[in-house]
C-alpha cells in the first residue's frame, strides 16, 4: 500500500465506492440516455479501483469516459449519470488524483507564493494590454 495513502483517504474511497454501488438511475426510453451496460461496466471498474490497495484511476479517467447514447433501447438518464461522475471526479481531485497517480503537492513557500502572484499579475496586465491594442487597432481601422 502506498505510504501516502492514508486511512482517511481509504475510508473516503470506500464511502464513494458504496455510494456508486448503491446508485440507481432513472431508466429512459424514447429520449437520449446512456447505454446501461456501458455505464455499469465503467462504474464497476471505478468501484474496483476505489477498493484496491493502490487506486490508479483519477479524474482524467472519469473525464475521458464516453458512453453510447441510446434512444430506442432503455438507457440511464444522462444528467443523473453525469452528476454521479462529477461527484466522483470532485472526490478524486480533492485527494490529488488527477491522472490516476497521487500528485505531489509542492511545498508552499513565501517566495514561491510571491513569484506565483507576480506571474499572475503580469499575465493579467498582458491580457489588458492585448485588449487595449485590439481596441486601438479596431478604432483606427474605422
Amino acid at each position: 500500500m502506498d505510504s501516502d495513502f492514508t486511512s482517511h483517504e481509504r475510508l473516503a474511497d470506500e464511502t464513494l465506492a458504496t455510494r456508486i454501488r448503491a446508485a440507481k438511475f432513472t431508466p429512459v426510453r424514447l429520449r437520449d440516455g446512456y447505454r446501461q451496460r456501458d455505464v455499469d461496466d465503467f462504474l464497476d471498474q471505478l468501484v474496483t479501483d476505489l477498493e484496491s490497495p493502490s487506486p490508479q484511476l483519477g479524474t482524467a479517467s472519469i473525464e475521458a469516459a464516453r458512453f453510447t447514447v441510446v434512444r430506442m433501447e432503455e438507457g440511464y438518464a444522462k444528467d443523473e449519470v453525469d452528476a454521479l461522475l462529477d461527484q466522483a471526479a470532485t472526490h478524486l481531485t480533492l485527494h490529488g488524483r488527477r491522472d490516476g497517480l497521487r500528485e505531489q503537492q509542492p511545498v508552499s513557500t513565501p517566495a514561491r507564493e510571491r513569484s506565483s502572484r507576480a506571474r499572475s499579475q503580469w499575465l493579467t496586465l498582458m491580457l489588458i494590454a492585448a485588449l487595449l491594442v485590439g481596441m486601438l487597432v479596431s478604432a483606427l481601422a474605422r
